[in-house]
């Protein structure tokens, strides 16, 4: 989903960036996977990974009932 530069290596970022240009098809399929793992993030996805979190605890300490 995208290249891993060192900081201040501007000769390798300019290398993955010709890399990019040189290659429409790559450049559309890295930020296709760099949009759905930033989706992994989003406020709605981590929102509903803590209800699912905090139903299974309750659940389990017997708190809610199915």
């Amino acid at each position: 989903n995208g290249y891993l530069v060192p900081a201040g290596d501007s000769v390798g970022m300019g290398r993955h960036l010709i890399e990019l240009t040189d290659d429409p098809a790559l450049a559309r399929r890295m930020g296709a996977r760099g949009r759905e793992r930033a989706d992994e993030f989003s406020a709605r996805r981590m929102a509903r990974d803590y209800e699912v979190l905090y139903t299974r605890l309750a659940f389990e300490r017997g708190l809610i009932r199915a």
